[in-house]
């Protein structure tokens, strides 16, 4: 029995090379195709950097994990990464996680210092998963990639010492000079008598006379020496009596 027309047009049509496709195979075919994070470049702070960087080895094992030092050109090598800074404190565990693209998220985690390293190594592969999903919008877009390393302060210099000021020197009060000694002192000393008699009786008019001549040295301690010579004559009728002193005196 041969066939109606319109089932063999419907054989034709599906038999035919350029038949359209379902809706099925066309979402297949305008779906985008998801980028892989495929590096992660650890930044740990306060905990240990090989079991955090081993924790997340368990959790994340076909990315590239590096701990500083990183590996050159990065972007080059890898493609899109991520910079993960972990950072643990008294208020708990900050994960940070920025991608090469700019974008960024944060998260804060409760954990003791004992399993803050698998704390944040569960944290970050779970962010990286989501991100690879397109599960997961970002925090922050536009953020600059961390440094490997935290620049470090330069140290505030040291004010220079303000130099002391030399006390004025005082003058010394000028020590009197001390005076001169006494010098050494000589002197002469010299006198004179002459007697007269007034008679009656005899004898009359002059009778006799004398004279002194002396030294005397003072030294300038006080010490005093002396030597005197005295004369005296005397003429009574009809004697003449002479009388000489030499003295030492000291």
């Amino acid at each position: 029995m041969p066939l109606s027309p319109l089932i063999a047009a419907a054989l034709a049509l599906v038999a035919a090379p350029g038949a359209t496709t379902g809706p099925a195979d066309a979402a297949t075919a305008t779906a985008p195709e998801r980028q892989s994070v495929r590096a992660v470049l650890l930044r740990p702070s306060q905990l240990d950097s090989a079991a955090l960087l081993e924790a997340l080895e368990l959790r994340s094992p076909q990315r590239t994990l590096a701990v500083p030092p990183w590996p050159d050109a990065p972007s080059s090598r890898f493609g899109l990464y991520a910079v993960a800074t972990v950072v643990l404190s008294e208020a708990g565990l900050a994960v940070t996680v920025v991608l090469s693209d700019g974008r960024a998220y944060y998260r804060t985690l409760e954990a003791s210092s004992t399993d803050a390293p698998r704390v944040a190594a569960s944290a970050i592969a779970n962010l990286l998963a989501a991100i690879e999903e397109d599960e997961l919008p970002p925090d922050e877009e536009d953020v600059p990639l961390p440094p490997e390393q935290e620049p470090t302060a330069a140290p505030t210099p040291a004010p220079e010492p303000i130099p002391k000021t030399a006390p004025a020197a005082s003058t010394p009060t000028p020590t009197p000079a001390p005076p001169p000694p006494a010098p050494l002192e000589l002197e002469a000393l010299t006198s004179g008598t002459l007697a007269a008699a007034v008679g009656p009786p005899s004898p009359r008019g002059f009778v006799g006379g004398g004279a002194l001549v002396g030294l005397e040295l003072r030294w300038p301690r006080g010490l005093l020496a002396s030597l005197a010579v005295r004369s005296h004559w005397h003429r009574p009728d009809p004697l003449t009596v002479g009388r000489t002193r030499v003295s030492l005196g000291g």
